[in-house]
């Protein structure tokens, strides 16, 4: 069994409800889309067991005394679920809670015991095509999903907008948070809360919605 492994690091999680939270990242190779602001090289990686994993990601968080994972990309799921369901079985087994970052395209085939999954679907604004509104209303019927929308301007306010209240019901029942954060480079933070209670209305009331910029970008860390 082996991982595509860009990188393994400890650092601070700049993105979602969990912001501010010291982590250790294992970021894994390949995606499935293909965004026209991303940073991250995807086709270098290096080939580790499962063992060197969890032994790389123990020794992190024991130098730096955390046990939160994020395993993020790439596309985590754009692979093996039950490689990947492996994975995190095994780091909980040593002691990590876990978050997996996804753009939400694919739903796991198999059962994972992930604490949160992270789902941004991408929008036009990132040049992919949106996601089914089918897979996302699946993506939210559990209370262990947040959904994170980046905001480059009111048009991509409109489409995630018009995503949320396809899922409505469900994102109201089972109360999962709905986190609007601005694309880096568009200095969009001060319109977001404008531009979300003109495209929700009085739905946003009966959500959890939060506005959080990329605070990693923002302090200079990875």
């Amino acid at each position: 069994m082996k991982y595509n492994v860009v990188e393994i690091f400890h650092s601070v999680q700049g993105e979602g409800i969990d912001v501010g939270r010291e982590v250790v990242f294992l970021r894994l190779a390949k995606c499935n889309l293909a965004c026209v602001w991303c940073d991250t090289e995807f086709d270098t990686y290096t080939e580790m067991s499962l063992y060197e994993v969890v032994e790389k990601m123990v020794a992190l968080a024991r130098e730096y005394q955390v046990n939160h994972a994020v395993i993020t990309g790439g596309e985590p799921l754009f692979r093996s679920h039950d490689d990947l369901a492996e994975l995190v079985k095994s780091l909980k087994e040593v002691g990590f809670t876990i978050t997996i970052e996804t753009n939400g395209t694919i739903h796991p085939f198999v059962s994972m015991d992930v604490d949160l999954f992270s789902v941004s679907p991408k929008l036009k604004s990132s040049g992919n095509s949106p996601i089914k509104p089918d897979v996302l209303r699946r993506w939210c019927t559990s209370e262990d999903v947040q959904l994170k929308f980046v905001i480059a301007d009111l048009e991509d306010m409109k489409e995630a907008c018009t995503m949320i209240k396809f899922c409505a019901d469900e994102i109201i029942d089972y109360e999962i948070p709905v986190i609007f954060q601005p694309e880096f480079s568009s200095n969009s933070y001060a319109n977001l809360m404008g531009w979300a209670t003109e495209c929700l209305g009085d739905l946003k009331l009966d959500m959890n919605v939060f506005f959080i910029p990329q605070v990693h970008k923002l302090v200079g860390v990875e």
